[in-house]
């Protein structure tokens, strides 16, 4: 009879080793999904794949299939992150002027200055007025692309920041649902 019972304590199902690796893998888990929520870049989301696949055997099927699930939309949102990244390089290095302004001031001294003297000599003056009309299209036209610029940067940084916040918040959800299946 105590040979049956010996025997019992020895199968899997009693088997204490397996329950501490068990825990041990979840929580290595665990820390690479904190690594990869401190970092957010493909290594430490390939060291999360590659902590999940050595310690695949401890965990259930549905966690393997939820967090394949994840790691999936990660890579996803992670690629979704480097196209925001280049799009933000591409809007950087347009050409962008900064002498808007100096343009403007010339535009408007020319105008100024040259209606002035057409008023009292020569209705020629105005024709040289128009030139500087045309100076003060052009800075507007500059100072618009600006503006356009701008605007597209920082739509870029809002999706970013929403880019990270799904990241987060999948990493929380998978952090989370490990630690209450403790």
């Amino acid at each position: 009879m105590k040979k049956i019972i010996f025997n019992n304590i020895l199968t899997n199902k009693y088997n204490v080793n397996y329950i501490q690796k068990k825990f041990f893998s979840e929580q290595i888990i665990i820390d690479h999904i904190r690594k990869v929520k401190n970092k957010l870049d493909r290594g430490s989301l390939y060291l999360l794949q590659e902590s999940i696949n050595n310690n695949h055997q401890f965990i259930k099927e549905e966690k393997k299939v939820k967090l394949q699930k994840v790691i999936n939309e990660l890579n996803n949102l992670l690629t979704h992150k480097s196209y925001l990244m280049e799009e933000k390089i591409k809007i950087l290095n347009q050409h962008n002027s900064k002498g808007y302004k100096n343009k403007e001031i010339i535009g408007l001294f020319v105008t100024g200055f040259f209606i002035a003297i057409g008023s009292i000599s020569h209705s020629i003056f105005y024709l040289v007025s128009m030139y500087g009309i045309y100076i003060l299209h052009q800075a507007s036209k500059e100072n618009n692309s600006m503006i356009y610029i701008e605007k597209k940067l920082n739509d870029n940084k809002n999706k970013l920041l929403k880019n990270k916040k799904n990241v987060e918040d999948l990493l929380n959800l998978l952090e989370n649902d490990l630690i209450t299946t403790k």
